[in-house]
């Protein structure tokens, strides 16, 4: 729903906007993490205003919605981390952080096919020989849902068993050619057929 009504917007992002207070409330990662990396830019109320004209009035109205208690049954959230922006506008001086959003995959929930041993699989699931993965690249970990916070489990998890399965592989590699079919002779690193004269 959301992602939806952003990309209805000019070039298909949204601006986020950080009060001061609201900046205070969620720490110094904006200062010391986010602002160096260029992700939410620091500005003045004066420079929000040059930008944003209607702004202050959209400021004034939520202010208002507040005052009534419309925040609260408008979005069914009761607690928030600042409140009145519009007279923080109004205040003037800075300290307001400003960010361009826009909607992104950040986990397709696809990806390669792999066995219990972090192994590639083909179509038929036959395991390809040396070819191992983990992470985002993997798929069919979680079934139809990716539930939330096992991304680092599932890349710690598969992440070892595909480093120990291509370390074990690199001491004894079975000469494959690409579809996995077994290579009489191995090719030395001169890149000429052992056994060969």
């Amino acid at each position: 729903m959301v992602s939806g009504a952003i990309r209805t917007q000019p070039g298909g992002r949204a601006r986020l906007l950080l009060s001061p207070a609201a900046a205070e409330a969620f720490g110094g990662a904006i200062q010391g993490f986010y602002g160096p990396r260029g992700l939410f830019k620091p500005m003045s109320a004066a420079e929000l205003v040059d930008l944003l004209p209607d702004l202050p009035a959209t400021l004034d109205a939520f202010d208002m919605a507040a005052d009534a208690g419309g925040v609260e049954a408008a979005t069914g959230r009761s607690a928030w981390p600042a409140l009145r922006p519009g007279s923080e506008l109004r205040g003037g001086g800075g300290g307001w952080w400003l960010a361009e959003i826009a909607p992104v995959v950040h986990h397709t929930i696809g990806g390669l096919a792999i066995d219990a041993d972090a192994r590639v699989l083909t179509a038929s699931g036959t395991a390809v020989s040396a070819l191992f993965a983990a992470g985002e690249v993997a798929g069919g970990v979680h079934g139809a849902v990716r539930l939330g916070g096992c991304g680092l489990l599932e890349a710690a998890v598969f992440g070892s068993k595909a480093g120990k399965g291509a370390a074990a592989w690199s001491l004894n590699p079975e000469p494959r050619d690409l579809r996995g079919r077994a290579r009489t002779g191995r090719t030395s690193r001169a890149g000429r057929r052992e056994g060969q004269g």
